[in-house]
């Protein structure tokens, strides 16, 4: 069984711990019950464990989470034939044009590649993404004032 640790508002924590304290359920116990309620998983009587390969889990959350609004269904097709970093590209221009500055973590994810990858090939291409705390959070994130120098990027590597 594998571990994700998972940032939640004080009011979800005290419901959690509210029913901690009513059941002889543990916190993980009510985590994987609401995630199993979540995702509509038939937990087979007796068991708590369930079985999905990696790719498996990531169509069943696709399919629950859906495509950001700022990307139109029929646009992702063209998306996911795109070179990684014109994804970035374009993911990161919509993010910065709807008021919010992206994570690397929130990019990669959205183009399927891994953080430090997607840090070398942005690096490769001079865009550095800045250290900087938002809303208490410090990540890195392409800020607003990298907006010109991404929209300077090829749209691939020959041209």
């Amino acid at each position: 069984m594998q571990f994700v640790g998972v940032k939640i508002p004080d009011e979800l924590a005290t419901l959690i711990n509210e029913e901690v304290k009513r059941s002889d359920k543990s916190k993980s116990d009510i985590m994987r019950d609401a995630l199993n309620q979540y995702f509509n998983v038939d937990i087979p009587d007796g068991s708590t464990i369930i079985v999905m390969d990696k790719n498996g889990l990531i169509e069943l959350i696709d399919s629950r989470v859906g495509v950001k609004p700022e990307v139109k269904p029929e646009d992702a097709k063209v998306l996911k034939s795109e070179e990684p970093l014109i994804r970035a590209k374009r993911y990161i221009l919509s993010e910065l044009k709807a008021g919010r500055e992206p994570t690397v973590q929130e990019v990669a994810e959205a183009v399927g590649m891994e953080s430090r990858s997607l840090g070398r090939i942005m690096k490769e291409e001079g865009i550095q993404a800045v250290k900087c705390h938002r809303d208490g959070v410090q990540a890195r994130r392409y800020t607003f004032e990298l907006r010109e120098k991404i929209e300077e990027m090829p749209e691939s590597k020959t041209g």
